[in-house]
């Protein structure tokens, strides 16, 4: 991934004040000290932890942690994995509409709020409130 990482900071695209023609790996690596570029790779590693947790343990939780039957921790596993593949399927038509800073707000949100919402309730229905 680090060799992917350096090969593409070649093609970012150049500004008027950092053009980067002819700067070498001094130039190549100062993309990195550009908050930009840390902010939404601390955005993109926190969306992917969340979606690995997820992925990993929200049927288990349930089952377990919220001391519901197997066929939910199975049903709310899979209505995470639809809503999932949906958002990925319309996702280009809510940035065109809206702009990627109004969806990335409401996706942190509706993700923030996921999240506690499964880690503070004491059972299965306080979720379907």
């Amino acid at each position: 991934m680090a060799a992917v990482a350096l090969v593409a900071l070649r093609s970012f695209v150049a500004t008027a004040e950092r053009p980067l023609e002819g700067g070498g790996r001094r130039q190549l690596l100062a993309a990195w000290r550009d908050p930009r570029t840390r902010l939404v790779g601390v955005l993109v590693l926190a969306f992917a932890l969340t979606e690995g947790v997820a992925n990993d343990w929200l049927a288990l939780t349930v089952t377990d942690g919220l001391q519901a039957d197997e066929w939910l921790g199975s049903f709310t596993f899979g209505v995470f994995v639809v809503v999932m593949t949906l958002a990925r399927f319309t996702g280009g038509q809510f940035l065109h509409r809206f702009g990627r800073v109004a969806v990335l707000r409401a996706t942190a949100g509706l993700a923030i709020a996921g999240v506690v919402l499964v880690a503070v309730a004491p059972s299965v229905p306080s979720l379907t409130v």
